[in-house]
């Protein structure tokens, strides 16, 4: 599975890094329902069937790296 991804996200830097962490996700019985997108600008949209959020960089920073008082 985990070639499979890699070979799916191209040449991204962090490809394989990725693709080791999902590949790790998925055979904790979770399946890919959507896709998160990044604009040239940090925004982000992150597509979940039929449902999409748009962040802006700072947003989605903070949801990656909530601070844990």
């Amino acid at each position: 599975m985990k070639e499979k991804i890699q070979s799916f996200l191209g040449e991204i830097p962090t490809a394989s890094v990725t693709a080791l962490k999902t590949s790790y996700i998925l055979g904790k019985n979770m399946k890919i329902t959507g896709f998160v997108l990044t604009g040239e600008n940090g925004e982000v949209s992150i597509v979940d069937k039929n449902a999409v959020r748009w962040l802006t960089r700072k947003e989605m920073w903070k949801l990656m790296h909530e601070n844990k008082i």
